[in-house]
């Protein structure tokens, strides 16, 4: 691959190793008048320039009487390259198109060649593999592709040649290099939404039950829908028109972990709109343990120690979604498991990744996110943390008692914190002691709401941890003797 920028007019963006030799950067006439004098070996004799010259056609918007007068001259060297810059760049002709296709059918070995060797480029395996078929189809994965430093932008792609594509070669969209990328992953990533329509329905035209090619995944398992969300831009009119057409489903987003793909590289409206699709993904587990929390902290490209105005965004959209989608009991996925690091929780993961100045900040969001779904039995938040205590670390447990407290804090079961992490079997120094820190005198005098129990010999008979009790029942015992031991 040239490494080099290739500009149109700056002619000294390369040195020419040969000073006499032609140079391939030069004005466009400087060389059109070197050929006319030497003949087109001036081009051909040196791969070097050759080179130079293909990468220069393919990745610059060329006048199209330059373009012609080229592909006269040395049409097996130069058709492919041509056809490649009338595909991405609105320079249009007709006339020039129909002399291409001529050309890329009389040396098809050539240009099949040369996308092998440059592009790697493999086989059409949906008809009789036809050279020219693949060679334009290759054309159309790469029309879109950042390569040789070409750097698609929203106005990349011609659609008026490609519609001239799609008639003379129809079944072309539905070419597979040798790395499984089609030209819908091509289209996806450029964000040309007029062109991105037409390839999909042009797609759906030649095969429908393929589903506009968007979930054809490549060898390093990328789908053509992942390169369309690995953007955070505001592609939701897309995803509606998808939507629309039956080819973005609740369905699609389980399937694909869409909600994950987009918490690590999209835009919040589009992680809203998979969540509305799919509102139980928020909480849903990739192959390695992550939920799309996890990937938006550890995977999502931020410069080092900034946390975006749309982080905080996105962490309260998923915080709160997962709440109210079934995550009461760990708190919408903040107590669950770091895949990635033991006795450690997304909440410490999230801490770490905002940083020290944002501590406040993560708590506020939490806050909000409670008051958010209602009263504390909706998301019980010191209970939560009891139930998933293996994944917290004891200094953010008693950070969160500390925060929370457990006076009156009751679950929906209508139990005290203490009650509940007896009954689980949460021992002495795991956080009981931690908990009696703060209340000690009301959590020990408390009922079973049900049986109208005392806490402890009730807490026996169910799963509570033997020292546990016994270091309850001393301080029971403290607490009867206190009145006597006053009044001596």
């Amino acid at each position: 691959m040239n490494n080099n920028v290739i500009n149109n007019n700056n002619t000294d963006a390369m040195e020419v190793d040969n000073p006499g030799a032609l140079n391939p950067l030069a004005p466009w006439d400087e060389i059109l008048q070197q050929i006319s004098i030497h003949s087109r070996s001036v081009i051909i004799s040196d791969d070097d320039i050759l080179g130079r010259i293909q990468t220069r056609v393919e990745n610059v918007r060329n006048p199209l009487d330059i373009l012609d007068q080229l592909l006269s001259i040395c049409p097996k060297e130069l058709g492919f390259s041509i056809f490649l810059c009338v595909l991405r760049f609105p320079v249009h002709s007709k006339a020039l198109i129909d002399k291409v296709f001529l050309v890329l059918q009389k040396y098809s070995i050539d240009h099949i060649k040369y996308c092998q060797e440059k592009f790697n480029a493999g086989n059409l395996s949906t008809n009789d593999g036809s050279l020219v078929d693949t060679i334009i189809g290759e054309a159309l994965t790469l029309v879109f592709s950042f390569y040789d430093n070409f750097v698609p932008m929203e106005q990349t792609g011609h659609l008026r040649a490609l519609k001239l594509v799609k008639e003379k070669y129809p079944n072309t969209i539905l070419y597979i290099d040798a790395h499984e990328f089609t030209p819908l992953h091509g289209v996806c990533c450029a964000l040309n939404m007029e062109i991105f329509r037409f390839f999909i329905e042009w797609h759906l035209e030649q095969n429908p039950i393929k589903r506009g090619g968007l979930y054809e995944m490549n060898d390093s398992g990328i789908t053509p829908m992942d390169t369309l969300i690995d953007t955070q831009q505001d592609i939701t009119s897309t995803l509606h028109w998808l939507r629309q057409n039956g080819l973005l489903q609740s369905k699609d987003v389980r399937k694909w972990l869409l909600i994950h793909r987009a918490s690590h590289s999209s835009s919040i409206s589009t992680i809203r709109l998979f969540l509305e699709l799919f509102p139980s993904g928020v909480l849903l587990e990739d192959s390695d343990g992550n939920l799309p929390i996890h990937l938006h902290l550890g995977l999502r490209y931020r410069p080092e120690r900034t946390f975006s105005e749309q982080d905080f965004e996105i962490i309260h959209l998923l915080i709160r979604s997962g709440i109210v989608n079934g995550g009461i009991n760990t708190i919408g996925g903040l107590f669950h498991e770091d895949p990635d690091a033991e006795n450690s929780c997304t909440l410490s993961m999230l801490l770490k990744e905002a940083g020290e100045r944002n501590v406040e900040r993560v708590w506020g969001i939490i806050e909000t996110c409670l008051n958010e779904v209602g009263s504390y039995v909706n998301a019980p938040i010191i209970h939560a943390a009891i139930s998933n205590k293996k994944n917290i670390s004891n200094e953010l447990f008693r950070e969160i008692l500390k925060r929370y407290g457990v006076n009156s804090r009751r679950n929906a079961h209508n139990k005290l914190p203490l009650q509940h992490a007896v009954e689980i079997g949460m021992t002495w120094d795991d956080g009981v002691s931690d908990i009696l820190e703060l209340n000690q005198l009301e959590v020990l005098n408390e009922v079973d709401n049900e049986t109208n129990l005392p806490l402890l010999p009730f807490a026996a008979s169910k799963k509570a941890d033997l020292s546990t009790l016994y270091e309850l029942s001393l301080l029971k015992l403290d607490d009867y003797l206190a009145p006597a031991n006053n009044t001596n």
